[in-house]
């Protein structure tokens, strides 16, 4: 028996609760109990490594859900320093898809013009009782033509610009909310 202890005490012995919530020191950890946790000693009796209990579902379900919010902010702050970045970024996308609108409102006036133009010549034309040419009906008809595609272009821009805020206000809420929990894990620099 002398020699068994000796033995034990040469090694590392494990610290562990058995099923009726007593201390156990043996040199190894039944599988029954591994999942509630253990301490490691050295051959001096002191504590070397503590091994926590498993995890609850509970605590696993959190853990996780800690590891996708560090996977979505990393995504992120790959993309953007903070909010005031993604915010930025919306701002310029809006500015030119407004420009791009412009544009196009541009070309609209211009084509109405044009079509005006043509449009009183054919009239001027009816008035003196002379046949239209078929040019000015085809400019008129091509013309329409250009004027609708135009105002489809500007109504994809509008639904863009939409897209667009509704896209960056979600990327400034998460980055917004996922800067303002603590992270135990994940060090995070913000900018000042």
């Amino acid at each position: 028996m002398t020699f068994f202890s000796l033995n034990l005490w040469a090694g590392r012995l494990y610290q562990y609760e058995d099923d009726k919530g007593r201390t156990v020191l043996n040199d190894r950890v039944p599988k029954a109990f591994i999942h509630k946790g253990y301490k490691v000693l050295n051959d001096k009796g002191y504590v070397v490594e503590v091994i926590p209990p498993a995890m609850t579902e509970e605590q696993k379900k959190e853990f996780h859900e800690e590891k996708k919010r560090q996977k979505a902010l990393r995504k992120l702050l790959k993309t953007y320093s903070g909010p005031e970045d993604a915010e930025l970024a919306r701002d310029r996308r809006m500015d030119m898809l407004d420009s791009q609108i412009g544009v196009k409102k541009g070309v609209i006036a211009r084509l109405l013009a044009q079509k005006k133009r043509e449009t009183e010549k054919a009239a001027d034309l009816e008035r003196r009782g002379r046949e239209v040419h078929a040019n000015i009906v085809g400019k008129v008809e091509r013309l329409d033509r250009q004027i609708t595609a135009a105002r489809e272009e500007i109504s994809k821009r509008e639904l863009e610009k939409e897209e667009t805020r509704l896209r960056f206000e979600k990327d400034v809420q998460e980055l917004r909310a996922l800067l303002s929990k603590p992270s135990k894990d994940l060090k995070i620099q913000q900018t000042p």
